[in-house]
This record gives structure tokens, C-alpha cells and sequence, in this order.
């Protein structure tokens, strides 16, 4: 599991977006089971849950 902070990565981007890129870094080592948005109780973080393929 892995939770992004967005608005530390990039205040000025989406957080969706910065989610989704965020999620592109890992596909080479890991499948991407879920994304997940963490609003309302935490704004403009998200978390990624991953399996890896090693």
C-alpha cells in the first residue's frame, strides 16, 4: 500500500492526476489493484494498493 500526499508532489496539478501518474511510475514491477481517493477524510490524498510481480 502506498499513500500520496498529491499536494506535496504538486500543488498546482490534480490530485487525480498526479494519483494516476504516481500509479504509472509502479506498473513495471507491481499490478495496481486498486486506487483509491481519500476524501472527505483526507483531502487531496489517495492511496494505491499494489501486488508485486517479482
Amino acid at each position: 500500500m502506498l499513500v500520496i500526499k498529491t499536494r506535496s508532489i504538486d500543488v498546482t496539478k490534480d490530485p487525480a492526476e498526479i494519483t494516476r501518474n504516481e500509479a504509472k511510475k509502479l506498473k513495471d514491477n507491481f499490478e495496481i489493484v486498486q486506487e483509491i481517493n481519500l476524501a472527505p477524510y483526507e483531502k487531496d490524498h489517495s492511496m494505491i494498493v499494489a501486488k508485486y510481480l517479482g
